[in-house]
């Protein structure tokens, strides 16, 4: 008896020992992934001395058994959660404050209802940024944490006494084919599509999700279906080959007339027409551009925001990728062409005047806002027309041979661009070089305009070049960087082959000469001749001799000089000439030589006579820039002396 009593025992030991290890063993089951927000949740809320009470008894709540990751916490405040009555109902109370899903503020919509994880209903209703849950106002700013997000309400939610009937909307899509043989004749904008596909989803749901809805059109082309979401994304589809979708464009719609086109705020690279494609600036530029091309159908959005919004109907159009927009290449490249030569002889028409009338005292102040609007527009205009052609030529799809012509065309107008570059900073003391033709104005600095144009002249060729160091030469002549406008100066004399003309007749009439760097422009404003030349080998050797003369090379400036007074048969100055009688015969030149070409108003600032000559405050040797730019781009300040 006593051998079976210890048998008992040892095997109960045994049993113990074994339950003991298998105990060990076993291993702790993952926390769900409810669980796992709850605690990132939790460890948030503890920072917040005011939401305590809240936060101890949410630690003690089963969130086991939620299927979701994705919570939205209303955490009630200390005083209003004291008022609980018993722990039972406090957990019920507590899970009433959790929703299912994650929604951020502006996802929190009028009339929307959200779930409890104790499956109570949480009405929404929004008045602007002001946000209730079942009649209790909530912070709106909210705070992220994990997947979730936490708000802070001032009151326990009440469960609603009655059930709530989801809001309904009612959505009509039509589905229409591009009218791609469209005249005045046949104006519609497109044709009713039946049986074409329309897949609707939840918004944010593609491509991860299923569609909530695949409808297909009626004979009118159209889908009608009610819904209690407020946000849907739809895309529509025929066949293999219709979609929204055209060379890698999103389609919608096309234009049906001028009128149209003109009021259109999105600028397209090539010249619009009626019966062209309307497409979609995808990333907001204001532009198209390739920036706005898709790999696929980008889907349209339904959107219903208000409480009397509960009817709206879309329009998608489709189109076949072979359908190409018939561009006429070399008609857009003749119209940009034609296009660029208005704006830059009403820039050479607009230069001359200004720069004569600034040289009369009767200008000073009331014209010069009007004169300073007039110049920094029209010389813009130019600019961005160069820019305008680069993006319509570089297009996808731009023939070849259309991209040949138009580049030595582009690089005589990037060099107009440069010298007009320069005019900018004679003018305004400085510019900014645009880099798409509708970028803003957004800073006014000479260094940004000497980079632009130092890369314009390493990539142009020689010829072209040189005129490039001409305006390079401008701008650090206007910043009294005498060595380095000296340096731009010797540089296109050393390239040889240019030379002063001894009548100012023969530079003026002829289109191309030794003294002739950049030029040929026929304009009807200018006094001189029938040609407007820009830049000039004479300008060069006067802008060579003032940097000289400024630095104390004498002996370079008095040898610079003599060059014109060779030409006009005079005798050569001599090496004792003093600075000051050398500075005098090379303001003299300045007038003689370069007098009515648009650059009078900057010489005056550039050898010091400005208020001498003209008797008016010396901030008007700079003009003031248009209050318009000023006032769209708050970053540039105005020049000294304006308000």
């Amino acid at each position: 008896m006593k051998n079976f009593t210890t048998s008992v025992l040892l095997w109960g030991l045994l049993g113990t020992l074994t339950f003991s290890c298998s105990d060990e063993n076993t291993p702790t089951p993952e926390p769900k992934p409810a669980e796992e927000q709850v605690k990132e949740i939790v460890k948030e809320l503890e920072k917040k001395p005011e939401l305590t009470k809240f936060t101890e008894e949410l630690k003690k709540i089963d969130v086991a058994n939620v299927e979701t990751e994705e919570l939205t916490v209303f955490a009630v405040k200390n005083e209003a959660w004291s008022k609980a009555q018993t722990r039972a109902e406090s957990t019920t109370d507590i899970k009433r404050h959790i929703a299912k899903g994650s929604y951020a503020p502006e996802q929190l919509k009028d009339s929307m209802i959200l779930t409890s994880i104790s499956n109570d209903q949480l009405f929404v209703t929004r008045s602007g940024n002001d946000v209730a849950i079942n009649g209790v106002g909530i912070e709106t700013n909210g705070t992220k944490v994990g997947k979730s997000y936490i708000y802070t309400v001032p009151e326990v939610i009440p469960v609603r006494q009655d059930t709530i009937k989801a809001r309904e909307y009612t959505t009509t899509i039509t589905v229409l084919r591009c009218n791609s043989n469209w005249s005045p004749e046949n104006n519609v904008e497109g044709n009713p599509i039946s049986k074409a596909t329309v897949e609707i989803y939840e918004i944010n749901d593609i491509p991860e999700k299923e569609i909530w809805k695949k409808l297909e059109t009626d004979g009118n082309g159209q889908v009608t279906f009610t819904h209690t979401q407020q946000l849907l994304e739809f895309k529509a589809y025929a066949g293999d080959s219709l979609s929204n979708v055209y060379n890698g464009f999103i389609v919608e719609g096309i234009f049906t007339s001028q009128a149209e086109i003109d009021n259109s705020s999105v600028f397209y690279p090539t010249t619009v027409k009626p019966g062209d494609y309307k497409l979609r600036d995808l990333n907001g530029d204001g532009k198209i551009d390739n920036n706005d091309k898709v790999n696929s159908t980008v889907p349209h959005e339904i959107s219903y925001d208000t409480i009397s919004d509960t009817k709206k109907e879309y329009k998608i159009f489709l189109t076949k990728e072979e359908e190409k927009l018939n561009i006429d290449w070399d008609n857009a490249l003749n119209e940009i062409q034609k296009e660029y030569q208005a704006l830059f002889d009403k820039y050479v028409g607009t230069l001359l005047y200004t720069d004569e009338a600034l040289m009369q005292k009767s200008s000073y102040p009331s014209r010069i806002s009007s004169l300073s609007d007039s110049i920094w527009n029209v010389s813009y205009n130019v600019i961005r027309c160069m820019l305008k052609g680069e993006e319509t030529f570089r297009m996808e799809g731009c023939p070849a041979d259309i991209q040949e012509r138009w580049k030595p065309i582009c690089e005589d107008m990037q060099v107009d661009a440069a010298l007009i570059y320069s005019t900018l900073v004679n003018f305004y003391g400085g510019a900014y070089a645009l880099q798409s033709s509708d970028d803003f104005i957004q800073a006014v600095d000479k260094d940004n305009i000497l980079q632009k144009l130092n890369q314009m002249a390493e990539f142009l060729p020689k010829s072209k070049a040189n005129a490039v160091h001409c305006a390079i030469a401008r701008v650090h002549l206007n910043e009294s960087r005498y060595e380095t406008a000296a340096s731009a100066c010797d540089y296109i004399s050393a390239e040889g082959g240019y030379g002063l003309l001894n009548k100012e007749s023969e530079v003026f009439n002829s289109k191309s000469n030794k003294e002739v760097i950049w030029g040929g422009h026929q304009n009807t404003s200018f006094k001189k001749g029938s040609y407007y030349h820009s830049s000039k080998y004479s300008e060069v050797l006067l802008m060579l001799a003032q940097a000289c003369l400024k630095t104390g090379n004498t002996a370079k400036a008095t040898e610079t000089i003599n060059l014109f007074r060779a030409r006009d048969g005079k005798e050569n100055i001599t090496p004792n000439t003093t600075p000051d009688e050398l500075e005098q015969i090379l303001n003299d030149l300045w007038k003689e030589n370069m007098d009515n070409e648009g650059l009078s108003y900057a010489q005056l600032r550039n050898n010091g006579t400005f208020v001498s000559t003209l008797g008016v405050d010396e901030h008007f040797q700079l003009l003031p820039i248009p209050m318009e730019v000023i006032n769209a781009n708050h970053n540039i300040q105005q020049n000294p002396g304006y308000n």
